[in-house]
């Protein structure tokens, strides 16, 4: 359980009783992603979802086209591919690059609806979250 001190660093996971990270298990994997790595590519199947504990990454849409387009940022306690899992037949909507070396939290699906099941507060906050992110970028949008 030790590996999973770091929740309380995170927002979202600061509400999580031990019962759930006991049952997501005792060691989280972690995964560390070089600087300028691509993690995810648009249009794949989603099947992890991402939570940025150190590092910067780059969502992008239509990567090494002429159309390329760039979305976000996410830093430390943002998630990435959360809609992936929460449309399940959904590919993944855009690419993710590593700005610069990054450690990431990797959970399945399984463990995405775990997280649900026994938090359901936590649904809201990716609700409220993920609302955000929306009008920013339909800020960015309108004034583009």
């Amino acid at each position: 359980m030790i590996l999973w001190s770091f929740s309380r660093r995170y927002p979202w996971f600061a509400s999580l009783t031990n019962s759930t990270l006991q049952k997501l298990g005792a060691d989280p994997k972690i995964i560390e992603v070089p600087s300028k790595t691509t993690l995810l590519r648009e249009g794949d199947p989603g099947e992890h979802f991402y939570v940025v504990l150190e590092g910067q990454v780059e969502a992008v849409k239509r990567m090494g086209t002429e159309e390329e387009q760039f979305l976000s940022v996410r830093g430390p306690g943002e998630f990435i591919s959360e809609i992936s899992l929460l449309h399940r037949d959904v590919k993944r909507t855009a690419s993710i690059v590593a700005r610069e070396k990054s450690q990431l939290l990797e959970l399945t699906r399984d463990d995405f609806d775990t997280l649900l099941t026994h938090e359901p507060m936590m649904a809201y906050e990716m609700v409220r979250a993920l609302t955000l992110s929306l009008n920013a970028s339909n800020e960015r949008h309108i004034s583009d």
